[in-house]
């Protein structure tokens, strides 16, 4: 493990095999690696640890990543400790989740933090797409507004609602990645919230997934009319 901790930061390619030991390793071996996390004062190694825990739980109390996530000024260290406490649902983590979608810098995931701790926290997402779309208007960076659309679909993948609607139509209209408009037509089906006006238009899309979608979906609605 030690090896695998070493200028992690330089090292990218070290965070898939610390992610892969973490899904393969027991309850009591995850909780070793916890504790060495909560004792070393080393940011390098605490990055690295933390990437064990990314697809599993925590095996300890939450109070240490909160604190890293609330207190830490190193941005990869908060970022790092944010991608483990998505993993839990905790009333907590969501206070978190909103003290940090107020930086941009740390927007998306704080995003990832509200797919299990979502609390109806549409309008301030639909704030923060609009916020950020104006703003890379002028920057110029389309990169980033994807991260945020794949982080707001997530959500909206795991927690169905047919409240969601303004939202994923904003996405639906300022993406221009074909596979998330074809994610975001899907959830929209799904919560049989998808406009007339958006189904007809899919069907003309370039992604034949998006067109099939809409085409079955207009179908259906054409069967329950007829009932």
């Amino acid at each position: 493990m030690e090896k695998y901790c070493e200028e992690e930061k330089l090292r990218w390619g070290r965070r898939n095999i610390l992610r892969r030991i973490g899904k393969k390793a027991g309850k009591n071996e995850l909780i070793k690696v916890a504790e060495v996390l909560e004792t070393t004062t080393d940011e390098t190694k605490q990055i690295a640890l933390l990437h064990v825990f990314n697809e599993v739980e925590y095996p300890l109390s939450i109070d240490f990543l909160l604190r890293l996530a609330y207190d830490s000024c190193n941005k990869l260290l908060v970022t790092a400790a944010a991608d483990v406490l998505k993993n839990t649902k905790d009333v907590r983590i969501h206070d978190l989740a909103i003290h940090l979608i107020k930086d941009r810098e740390f927007s998306i995931c704080a995003l990832g933090l509200l797919v299990k701790n979502f609390q109806h926290d549409y309008e301030l997402i639909l704030d923060l797409l609009k916020i950020e779309n104006e703003r890379l208007k002028t920057e110029k960076s389309e990169f980033d507004f994807h991260g945020l659309t794949m982080g707001v679909r997530r959500i909206f993948e795991h927690n169905k609602s047919s409240e969601s609607l303004d939202i994923l139509y904003f996405l639906y209209q300022n993406t221009t990645c074909s596979s998330c408009r074809m994610k975001i037509v899907q959830i929209m089906c799904d919560n049989n919230i998808l406009p007339h006006t958006i189904a007809e238009e899919c069907l003309y899309d370039c992604d034949e997934a998006t067109r099939d979608m809409a085409l079955k979906y207009l179908a259906g609605k054409a069967v329950c009319e007829e009932q």
